[in-house]
């Protein structure tokens, strides 16, 4: 199963936070309850360092984020109104 950007994010905020793979990876399971994106991980965070965000580079005709999604994903990161 592919990562979600929830699984992604999660794991990009708790590996600046802890500083260890393994803290990132035993969060993840508790939290998720199943094993976390590693190789997904580790692009993502490069992503994230060089970027600074997660965001895929948007192409035209492409729309955004749902509202719905939106609100989904700041409710997992407790962000949300």
């Amino acid at each position: 199963m592919a990562a979600t950007s929830v699984d992604e994010a999660f794991c990009v905020l708790e590996g600046a936070r802890t500083q260890s793979i393994v803290a990132v990876q035993r969060s993840f399971r508790t939290k998720f309850g199943k094993d976390p994106p590693v190789r997904k991980t580790s692009s993502s965070t490069k992503k994230f360092q060089r970027d600074g965000c997660l965001c895929i580079a948007k192409h035209p005709g492409r729309s955004g984020p749902s509202e719905e999604r939106v609100k989904h994903v700041g409710k997992a990161f407790n962000i949300a109104p």
